[in-house]
């Protein structure tokens, strides 16, 4: 939750390297003249007098928050020693980088800036005032606990525009000052995959909205993939699912060549579900003619008149057949037979 200071425990000396015996250690945000407190453990619960009043040897607890630090050393008639500016200060705390978790009410303190804070039980957590969080201070709180977690500004200060927040079970949020109140970012309202009343703010959907003891709840996988469920919420999961059952897929994807025994002048139907291709060949002799039929309309013809006498002449034949439609391939004269039949289905 913090860092000690360099060198720690702290102890300052003087320019003659004898121990700065009751000097005086100022500490401020970076660059500034804004005081910044230091702790006396690293629980960074209690902060130290500023400035840090060192002991006859010049020793003393000095644990920095989070951020960065000026260090003003003084002597014990405030003279300066030494200024250090831009010192480091907890460095574990980058977004989540130190978890607490707690099963009792917690006062929430500047070391806690970008920190996570697990909930284990029916609490409160209580804020520190905006003016000393700063602008831009955040961490992120997740009730792991059955019962309720209240998130309490400092006095008058607001979350939301409200006096306080109420996470649930399983409700996660990510808590931010905004210099002078408070928000919530990413707040996770619903994980259980249920929408009750109680879930949802008063602001958002009132009472007379949705009707008394309904419940929403996910749709299940075969609800999604049959298209016809009206009433249940659909997550990223289902929609996908959905998708690909039931959007339509190229021809190809999932099929394959089949050789089908075929026969001229008989009607096939494609039941398949979806379009598929026919391509056959067909014998012709040096003057014959044949038709291609879909559903009745006549899609292509062939026609052969060739000086080749006895000749055989092989034509192709190549169209998409819409699912549920007719075809077949019939003889006008002459003949023609098939040589090949195949179909990609």
């Amino acid at each position: 939750m913090a860092k000690l200071s360099p060198q720690g425990p702290f102890r300052a000396l003087d320019g003659n390297g004898t121990p700065l015996s009751n000097g005086l250690l100022y500490t401020y945000e970076a660059g500034t003249t804004t005081p910044k407190d230091t702790y006396t453990t690293s629980d960074g619960t209690v902060a130290n007098s500023n400035p840090v009043v060192l002991d006859s040897n010049g020793y003393a607890n000095v644990w920095l928050g989070s951020g960065s630090y000026k260090l003003v050393l003084t002597d014990k008639n405030d003279v300066v020693q030494y200024t250090l500016d831009s010192v480091l200060g907890d460095t574990t705390a980058g977004f989540g980088g130190s978890t607490t978790e707690t099963d009792s009410n917690l006062n929430i303190t500047s070391v806690f800036d970008k920190s996570a804070v697990i909930c284990t039980n029916t609490l409160t957590l209580s804020l520190l005032d905006a003016d000393s969080a700063g602008d831009g201070f955040y961490f992120i709180v997740k009730n792991a606990g059955l019962g309720d977690v209240t998130i309490d500004p400092d006095l008058s200060e607001t979350i939301d525009g409200a006096e306080t927040l109420t996470l649930q079970q399983n409700e996660s949020a990510i808590i931010r000052c905004q210099g002078e109140n408070w928000n919530s970012l990413f707040l996770n309202v619903i994980q259980d995959g249920s929408i009750t009343t109680d879930k949802i703010a008063d602001d958002a959907v009132t009472a007379e909205k949705i009707a008394d003891g309904v419940l929403l709840t996910k749709t299940t996988q075969p609800e999604a993939e049959a298209g016809t469920d009206n009433e249940n919420y659909m997550t990223a999961l289902r929609t996908n699912q959905a998708i690909s059952a039931l959007a339509p897929k190229p021809i190809g994807v999932n099929q394959t060549w089949q050789t089908p025994s075929r026969a001229m002048n008989t009607t096939y139907t494609n039941s398949t579900g979806r379009p598929i291709q026919v391509v056959a060949s067909i014998y012709h002799p040096a003057v014959g003619q044949s038709r291609f039929e879909i559903d009745g309309i006549v899609c292509a013809r062939i026609l052969v008149n060739s000086d080749s006498g006895s000749a055989r002449l092989v034509s192709i034949y190549s169209l998409i057949i819409p699912n549920g439609s007719t075809y077949r391939i019939v003889q006008e004269n002459n003949s023609p037979t098939i040589n090949t039949w195949a179909e990609l289905r």
